[in-house]
């Protein structure tokens, strides 16, 4: 897959006219280190959860709100979960856990079959990232149709709330490719994105595990976090603004920040930038995503009552 590099980005003839383009065809269509808190071993019972001596028990913190979720709503998002080099124990528990609670999904294994317009494809691996850590991948390709950007941020915030420490989320994974102009690329899509037709309106996401097999259950709940999340976003938050830019190194701040129609003094405190230059293929999240209910990861998502909490 080629993809032309942005060299330079003018808000009136590129970046706003991407976004512009983005929603347009939406309504046509219609290492992140995840280790668990230092100093506890990953537990096999959903009783408690991972946390450092220092913090309070999960039982003495009160959840700022609740929101709860029709299952049916969740199950209408034609949901494919993708085994992409997972264990296959590992797998098939995650898988059972889901059905247990109710959830209807299609199971494919290395992206075949994903290729089908409005549904959510989740993709589990367990080659790209080693030891214990976690990668949340959004999709490389600014201009995708489909709700991939808030697919990545509501899983970042449910594997979050259930112990696992996701701080970023990465634009596509680390490859290289030569673009029509001869420059490379260090980061490429995944294989996920690269199967999926460009303008299919279908939601995707990567969650890369480690080689550390994680807890199968608590896997499951946070994937059912996850979607409940998805599900408030779509009713309740989606305005049709772009969440995620995958960013150039000769983007400017000012274009960028215009871009998520902020300032980029705001831009850069959300983000954590303590220059005014952007890395290669450097994640940015818009600031209003900060303020919004479906990504903070301290509140309580319910389905049908039930918390996806895993403990």
């Amino acid at each position: 897959m080629i993809v032309t590099k942005i060299n330079h980005i003018e808000p009136t003839d590129s970046l706003l006219e991407q976004d512009k383009y983005k929603i347009k065809r939406r309504s046509k269509i219609g290492t992140i280190v995840a280790f668990f808190l230092s100093g506890v071993v990953l537990a096999t019972s959903l009783s408690h959860i991972p946390k450092k001596a220092s913090e309070p028990t999960v039982h003495d913190l009160v959840s700022p709100f609740q929101i709860e979720t029709n299952i049916d709503d969740i199950n209408n998002m034609n949901l494919i979960l993708n085994d992409d080099n997972c264990g296959d124990t590992f797998f098939r528990d995650v898988v059972d856990q889901l059905k247990e609670d109710g959830i209807h999904l299609t199971v494919v294994e290395n992206s075949t079959d994903i290729n089908e317009n409005n549904a959510t494809v989740v993709t589990l691996d367990q080659q790209y990232s080693a030891g214990a850590g976690t990668i949340i991948f959004a999709p490389y390709d600014n201009a995708r149709v489909g709700h991939s950007d808030s697919l990545a941020l509501s899983m970042q915030a449910a594997f979050q709330q259930n112990g696992y420490i996701v701080d970023n989320i990465s634009c596509g994974q680390v490859g290289y490719f030569q673009d029509d102009d001869g420059v490379i690329h260090s980061s490429v899509p995944t294989n996920t994105e690269n199967e999926i037709h460009e303008g299919y309106d279908t939601s995707f996401v990567t969650i890369s595990f480690g080689t550390l097999n994680q807890n199968p259950e608590w896997v499951a709940k946070s994937i059912e976090n996850g979607l409940a999340r998805q599900v408030y976003y779509l009713k309740e938050g989606d305005d049709q603004t772009d969440l995620i830019y995958r960013a150039s190194s000769t983007d400017s701040l000012e274009d960028v920040s215009n871009y998520f129609g902020t300032d980029p003094t705001h831009l850069k405190q959300q983000n954590q930038m303590e220059g005014d230059t952007f890395l290669e293929n450097q994640t940015i999240v818009n600031p209003s995503v900060s303020d919004m209910k479906a990504f903070n990861s301290t509140g309580d998502f319910l389905i049908e009552g039930e918390k996806t909490k895993a403990y």
